[in-house]
C-alpha cells in the first residue's frame, strides 16, 4: 500500500521556509529604504545619518527603519518641522524678544520610501503596506 504524503505532514517545515524567505525579503527591503534615506537625510553633523538603522521584528513579520539615538535626538524635528518661537533676552534686554527660528519639514524617510516603491513591489510581488505613526 502506498503512503500518501500531504502538506499537513510537513507543515512546520514548509512554514519555516516561508517565514525565513519573508524575513529575508523584509530585511532587504528595509536596507534599500535605509540606504536611500541616508542619501536623502540632511547633513549638518552627520549624527542623524549615522543613527539610521534597521529593526526586523520576527514575531510581527515587520521591518522598521529607525532614525535617532542619544546623539541624534531630533529626527522628529527634522521630519515634521518646528514652529517659530521667541525667547526673552537677559539683563537690560529683557523686553527684547528674539526668534529661535523655524525649521521646515523635511520628511526624508517618506521620500526614501516613495523612491523605492517599484523596487519593493518587485521584491514582494505586490505593493507593501506602510504603518503610519
Amino acid at each position: 500500500m502506498a503512503h500518501k504524503v500531504t502538506i499537513v505532514d510537513h507543515y512546520d517545515e514548509v512554514m519555516a521556509v516561508i517565514n525565513a524567505d519573508t524575513l529575508e525579503k523584509l530585511g532587504k527591503a528595509a536596507m534599500i529604504v535605509r540606504d536611500t534615506a541616508r542619501a536623502e537625510c540632511p547633513v549638518r553633523t552627520g549624527a542623524l545619518r549615522r543613527s539610521l538603522r534597521i529593526a526586523v521584528e520576527k514575531a510581527a513579520k515587520a521591518a522598521k527603519v529607525i532614525a535617532g539615538n542619544k546623539k541624534a535626538w531630533y529626527p522628529h524635528l527634522v521630519l515634521f518641522g518646528t514652529v517659530e518661537r521667541f525667547t526673552r533676552g537677559k539683563g537690560m534686554h529683557r523686553k527684547k524678544k528674539r526668534s529661535t527660528g523655524q525649521v521646515r519639514p523635511n520628511n526624508f524617510m517618506q521620500r526614501a520610501l516613495d523612491q523605492n516603491e517599484t523596487a519593493l513591489k518587485e521584491l514582494f510581488g505586490k505593493p507593501i503596506t506602510v504603518a503610519k505613526r
